[in-house]
């Protein structure tokens, strides 16, 4: 490569066939060697500055020269320099230059080796059941000793099904943040947070001890039957179209007030629960609330009870009234006879309440 400019800085750089690395230098000399060969033959003696510029400035269109003296590339060229003012260079500015750094120096212009690559940031699963599914195609995911692995490994994964394998510590779910679907059923989780998994809208945890659920927002989809909880917080879960609490002993009340996208609701089994309100799900459509002993309110009076196509409340032996949207209607379409009630349930609405 060989500059074809004057500028000694970034010079403009070619490629040619192979000839003296500096173009300038070599084309100086070869116009003065070619312009004063006779001299240099007779006097058997180098030539002068003065007489290798001169010989330059008359070979120069013969040969392709540069000339820094008539090259507008050359700030530091005799006409480009300000009398009385120092010829500038640019500062020496010493940085990482290395782009992919954490410490790239934009503005640097000599390497001086301190460019830093922090480690990869690394999720552990110290639960051995959890990492040897996660080890298993199609994850495929490696660990080494510690049970760590680079959290790239594992944070594009988006559905996660390991029921039933007995894992008890679900630690670094936490870490899978493209996680959409997770099925962790059957196993013998005691705690389980997914508030950081906020793209996660389908979860599936039932038939697990566990006391402490934690939930992000985006759920559409809950399954939690058959768990120890005591309590279910789902008034963030704005999304959310499914919910299964079935045989959960521990719930006393349960608020879905605030998820009027609800379509469907089962609360089978569950004796805690006293009271029901469903008047602000506009939307449901398949209700089954079963055995549910302590039961004695139901309210479902949503505007929206001749768009179900289910509902299901006997076995409830507490409960003797359910409010509707319509007396009439209800007494026609859910009666005893059909699965709907049980025996001696009556019907309130707004002129005639339960």
């Amino acid at each position: 490569l060989h500059p074809t400019d004057c500028d000694i800085v970034n010079p403009t750089l070619t490629n040619l066939y192979p000839e003296p690395d500096q173009r300038l230098i070599m084309k100086n000399f070869a116009g003065s060697f070619i312009g004063g060969i006779s001299q240099m033959m007779y006097y058997i003696k180098p030539l002068t500055p003065d007489e290798i510029y001169h010989n330059f400035k008359i070979n120069k269109t013969r040969y392709d020269l540069v000339d820094c003296e008539e090259s507008s590339n050359c700030p530091n060229c005799p006409e480009n320099v300000i009398p009385g003012q120092p010829i500038i260079q640019p500062p020496d500015v010493y940085g990482c230059m290395d782009s992919s750094a954490s410490n790239y120096n934009s503005n640097a212009n000599i390497n001086d080796g301190s460019c830093y690559f922090p480690p990869p940031q690394m999720t552990y699963i110290p639960d051995a059941v959890f990492r040897s599914q996660l080890a298993l195609a199609p994850y495929n995911v490696v660990f080494d000793i510690s049970g760590g692995t680079e959290t790239t490994n594992i944070n594009s994964i988006n559905s996660l099904s390991i029921a039933n394998t007995g894992i008890q510590d679900l630690t670094g779910i936490e870490d899978f943040e493209a996680l959409t679907f997770l099925n962790v059923g059957g196993n013998s989780l005691t705690s389980l947070d997914v508030s950081s998994c906020t793209l996660l809208t389908h979860l599936e945890c039932q038939n697990n001890p566990i006391s402490s659920l934690v939930l992000n927002t985006a759920l559409t989809y809950l399954n939690c039957k058959l768990t120890s909880i005591t309590s279910l917080d789902v008034s963030q879960n704005l999304s959310l179209l499914e919910l299964r609490v079935m045989n959960v002993q521990g719930i006393t009340s349960l608020d879905v007030s605030q998820n009027s996208n609800l379509q469907l609701l089962y609360t089978l089994n569950c004796n805690g629960i006293v009271s029901l309100d469903l008047s602000q799900n506009t939307n449901l459509i398949e209700l089954k609330t079963q055995q549910c002993g302590n039961l004695t309110s139901l309210n479902i009076q949503n505007g929206n009870n001749t768009n179900m196509t289910a509902m299901l409340s006997f076995n409830n032996p507490n409960l003797n009234c359910i409010t509707v949207d319509d007396i009439s209607w209800a007494q026609t379409y859910w009666t005893n006879a059909n699965g709907n009630v049980d025996v001696g349930v009556t019907f309130g609405d707004l002129n005639i309440p339960c």
